[in-house]
Parts: C-alpha cells; structure tokens; sequence
C-alpha cells in the first residue's frame, strides 16, 4: 500500500511532465498549423478578384510563416533522427515515478534537479544537459549542488576562449569525483570575485591564464589570483610612471614565488613613498636607481631612500640655489658613503643659515658662485668656506662701498666650481640607465 508521502511525490512527478510537454507534440502542432495557414494565405492570394493592398498584407505575413514552418521541420527532422529522445524521457518519468515509490523525497529532488536544467542557458551543450539529468536519477541531492554551480559558473565561462568553454563543459560531466568537480566551479567563481577588484593590466594579463590552470589545480590557481591581486594592490599605490618597467616583472614572480614578489613590491612601494616627497630626486636618476636596488638589494635601498629623505627634510630651510646646487652631489655620494654625506650635508646648512643673514644681493650672489661642492669635502675646506661665509655676512653691515671693495678683493672665491667623481657613482648611474627587468 502507497503511503501519503509516495502519493505526493507521484503527483509532483506527473505535474512536472505536464509543465514540459512532449517536444515531438508541440513541433507536430507546430508544423500543421503552420502548414495550414501557408495554404490558405497562397489560396486567398492566388485569387484573381483579389485586391492587390490584401495580396502584399498577405505576403508579408507569408514570409515569417514559412520560417516558422522550416524551423519546424527542422526540428522535427532532429527527433526523427535521434529516436530514443521520447523513449528516454518517458522511461525517465517512469523512473521518477518508481523512486517516489520507494523515496519521495528523492523523487522530489530529482524533479528540482530537472526544473534547474531546464533553466540552465540555451548554449549549454547537450551532452552536458543530458548528462546531468542522468545523474540526477543516481544522485539527486549531489546532482542538484553540481548544476546550481554549472548555472553560477556559466555566465563567468561564456565570456572566455572557446578552449576554456570546451575544457569547462568536459570537466563537468558527472563522472568521477564530483566534489572536486564542485570546488573547481567554486574556484572559478571565487578567481572572478578577486580579479574584478584587481586593475585592467592585471586581468589582461593574468585573467585567462589562470583561467586555464583551474583545470590543472584549481587550489593553486585560487592563491595565486589572491596574490596577483594583493601585490597590484600595492603596485596601485606607486605614483611614478616609473613603475611600469617593474610591473610586469614582479607580477610574474607572484606566480613561482608569491612571498618574495610581495616583498619586493611592498619594498618598492615604500620606497617610492619616500623618494616622491622629494621632487628633486623623482626627476633624477637617483630615483630609478633606487628603485632598481630594490629588486636586488632592498635593504641598501631602503637606506638611501630614508637617507634623501632626511636629506630632504634637512634642506627644507636652505634657499633654493644652494639647494639645487648641493642636493645630486650629496645623494651620489651617499650610494658609496652615506656618513660623509650626512656631514657635508649638515655643514651646507650650518653655512646657508650664516649666508642667509646678509643683506645685499650682490654680496650674497658673490657667495653663492664661490660655493662649490668640492670646496666643503676636506675638513680644512671646509673650515675656510664657514671662515668666508662669517666674513661676507660681518661686512654686509659695511657701507656699500666697502662691500665693493671686498667683493672686488675675493673675484675668485675660494676654489673653482668641481663636483664629486667617484667611479662608483658613475657604474651605478649606467647600471640604471642599461638594467633591464
């Protein structure tokens, strides 16, 4: 004797085969219906007594009907051809029928699982349809988590290559182990969510290929989207055009090493904020070198940047023509001894405060041409420039026309203009110039 439950889940069985009509019938009534109003239109047409206005009416409605009669047959030449369509589907329904016998609740499922395929997209693949509505009677419940996530993932696969679609539509089949077949669509899913966020260099470049690794191991290809992403996160907050030529080469380290890309990304990115609060270095090739190091020698890259910017800071106070003049020989000589940098650096300053007291133009653009950078190297030099500066500022409180006569006295200065050379610098500064990433 059936039991209530049974009795139910028949009744829901029969009420789905009710909502999809045999397809055999409905292209069967297409066909005459069509067929007969093709006949009566040629009929009424071919009239002699009939008004030319009606016969064009007519033969515009002609058109459209003959499609509609061709498309028809067309299908119905297909079920013709594959015989065994309605012999399945009813061997389908009597196996429904024979599971809600035994489990309505199984029953139950497998028409939620056929209602869901008949939802999926029309450019599903066949084999793919029929495929699940098989494992739909095997398994119902496990089949219904898989074609929610086909009906999830289809949208995100339509939009890629065709050897994706193929490799995708394949995998899917319900064949083998299917949690696997569930986390790679979840995957899929997750590589989309991450990479929406990321920049549009990021997905033309990686997009599609990690796409095609979800199929090789799709765990893998999950953590490597998350790394793409973070490191073009930081790659976002670097300013300077400059960071296009270390892009592409980071970028494709986060595939084989993850860990060490981000490094030297977050390396870059800090020491790019630093150098850009200096405008004088981002338009030297200071900056680029120091970029460059990074890749290879964070550490020491970090230091010269943290150096110009206390260079920097240091200078804020100096008068731009001082500034400009000491700012590049400073720096150079930091890449070989930051120590001495440091000094010189802080001796410019000590004599641009004394400087900056005088008065008179001419006396203090007298200085400022005397001023060199090869003078305040030597500890002596250096003594006898702070001895010149203390001596221009007492006689600006001169009479003017002792101010001529010491400027006349002093046409020379104290030593002719030089600026630092040290090989080093140099080989550093081509390196930069011919380094490629």
């Amino acid at each position: 004797m059936l039991n209530p439950a049974s009795i139910i889940a028949c009744s829901y069985v029969k009420n789905y085969w009710k909502k999809t009509p045999n397809s055999y019938q409905k292209i069967s009534i297409g066909l005459v219906v069509s067929g007969i109003a093709i006949a009566g239109i040629i009929i009424v047409a071919m009239r002699i007594d009939s008004p030319p206005l009606l016969v064009n009416i007519l033969t515009a409605i002609l058109v459209p009907l003959a499609l509609y009669f061709l498309y028809n047959l067309y299908n119905l030449c297909k079920i013709i051809y594959k015989q065994h369509y309605v012999k399945e589907e009813k061997a389908t329904n009597e196996a429904l029928n024979i599971i809600a016998l035994g489990s309505s609740t199984e029953a139950v499922k497998t028409v939620d699982c056929y209602e869901l395929i008949d939802s999926l997209p029309k450019n599903i693949p066949e084999f793919v349809l029929e495929s699940l509505k098989k494992f739909s009677l095997q398994n119902p419940h496990k089949a219904f988590d898989l074609i929610m996530c086909v009906k999830q993932t289809e949208s995100i696969i339509n939009g890629l290559a065709k050897d994706i679609k193929d490799k995708f539509y394949n995998f899917i089949v319900p064949t083998g182990n299917i949690d696997e077949k569930i986390k790679l669509t979840m995957s899929i899913q997750s590589i989309e969510s991450l990479m929406k966020k990321a920049s549009q260099s990021a997905r033309d470049e990686f997009y599609e290929p990690l796409m095609r690794s979800v199929f090789i191991d799709h765990q893998r290809a999950y953590n490597s989207a998350i790394w793409i992403c973070k490191v073009d996160k930081l790659f976002n907050e670097i300013s300077h055009p400059i960071k296009d030529r270390f892009y592409k080469y980071v970028m494709n380290l986060t595939l084989t090493n993850h860990e060490k890309a981000y490094s030297l990304a977050t390396w870059i990115r800090d020491n790019d904020a630093l150098l850009n609060r200096v405008k004088q270095c981002t338009k030297s090739k200071s900056y680029e070198y120091i970029l460059s190091l990074s890749l290879t020698d964070h550490e020491k890259a970090h230091d010269l940047a943290t150096f110009i910017d206390e260079v920097n800071d240091l200078f804020n106070e100096i008068r731009p023509p001082i500034r400009d003049k000491f700012f590049d020989p400073i720096i150079q000589l930091a890449y070989t001894n930051r120590g001495d940098a440091l000094i010189i650096a802080t001796v410019v300053k000590e004599i641009d405060q004394i400087v900056s007291c005088i008065t008179n133009k001419e006396l203090i653009d007298h200085f400022d041409e005397s001023f060199t950078f090869t003078e305040i190297q030597s500890i002596y030099e250096r003594s006898k420039v702070i001895g010149f500066a203390k001596k221009c500022k007492k006689i600006s409180e001169k009479t003017l026309g002792e101010i001529q006569n010491f400027i006349n006295m002093h046409t020379e200065g104290t030593s002719p203009e030089g600026i630092i050379k040290q090989a080093e610098v140099v080989n550093h500064l081509e390196m930069v110039g011919n380094r490629k990433l």
